[in-house]
């Protein structure tokens, strides 16, 4: 089982002959860190302003934020666990809210994860308000995004990129209040040329691994890497990123034999009340808590994925 890691628009130029013969003509021999590729690009995007450029700039501005926060990377720990997270139930229609691991993190997932057939690779993924996209755009690249000097609502959304087997960057961006009807009308006529059934996966398992996240009170997130080997980007090591594992759930086994359970697909549930932000949670915001229900099980021996 071995895993990749998302490799930013730096890496990428980094991997080809053409992206190192122009860095080598930009910058020398000297070594190229983020923060200097970002301004020579972000400069020539401003000078040549198309929409693809828009969307570059929009990449390589949260890509700046998942360095800045310390370019965490979360290992899920098998693809059952993938799968789980995909099928799990919960309401993210009205007024969904969650407090992700970190405002800006890269999912890897086990070479060849299939999710209902659609085979799914690593990706980045920004969650935070409207409003914090829209200065993260304005602080790093205020000439292109000078626009944006209205005041948006504290509406949550997520931001989800990836490098498909075409060469090219995928993403798609949702306000997480209409994302629940978007992905229905996706699934309903998908848009395959448009990466919709790739990019619609990976949302739903991001926002799921936030949730199950809160829901085991961070307990399944452990810091360190797999033991299955990971593939890296040129000229970098593990030191470059926190890797983190996000693990299953451990299943009881009786006589030395995992049981054979049938049950229904488990659901969370949020928490809202005052009384679930108290105590060791009194900092959290009234909203981000949640609770995995407790699936309906016909043997009465089945452990939740919170044990």
């Amino acid at each position: 089982m071995n895993y990749s890691i998302y490799k930013n628009q730096l890496d990428i130029f980094k991997s080809n002959s053409q992206g190192k013969a122009t860095l080598r003509k930009t910058f020398g021999k000297k070594p190229v860190h983020l923060q200097d590729f970002f301004s020579i690009v972000t400069q020539r995007l401003i000078e040549t302003e198309t929409e693809f450029n828009l969307e570059m700039g929009k990449i390589l501005c949260e890509e700046m934020l998942w360095s800045e926060c310390g370019s965490p990377v979360i290992f899920i720990e098998n693809e059952a666990l993938v799968n789980n997270l995909f099928t799990a139930e919960f309401d993210f229609k009205n007024n969904f809210i969650v407090q992700p691991p970190f405002k800006s993190f890269a999912l890897s997932f086990p070479k060849g994860t299939l999710v209902n057939g659609v085979k799914i690779t690593s990706c980045l993924v920004t969650i935070m308000t409207k409003q914090e996209f829209v200065d993260l755009y304005k602080d790093k690249c205020h000439p292109i995004w000078g626009e944006f000097a209205t005041t948006y609502p504290d509406e949550l959304c997520v931001h989800v990129h990836y490098r498909s087997e075409k060469f090219r960057m995928d993403s798609c961006f949702s306000p997480i209040p209409i994302l629940a009807e978007t992905l229905t009308k996706n699934a309903k006529k998908p848009l395959p040329n448009r990466s919709t059934e790739v990019l619609d996966t990976l949302t739903k398992i991001a926002l799921s691994l936030c949730v199950y996240h809160s829901a085991t009170d961070g307990k399944k997130l452990v810091d360190g890497y797999p033991k299955s080997a990971v593939s890296l980007p040129i000229g970098k090591n593990r030191s470059a990123f926190k890797g983190l594992i996000l693990r299953a759930p451990v299943q009881n086994k009786s006589a030395g034999e995992a049981r054979k359970i049938k049950y229904r697909i488990p659901f969370y549930r949020n928490l809202r009340a005052k009384r679930y932000y108290q105590g060791k949670y009194k900092d959290l915001k009234p909203g981000t808590r949640w609770v995995l229900v407790k699936e309906v099980d016909t043997t009465n021996s089945m452990n939740t994925m919170l044990h």
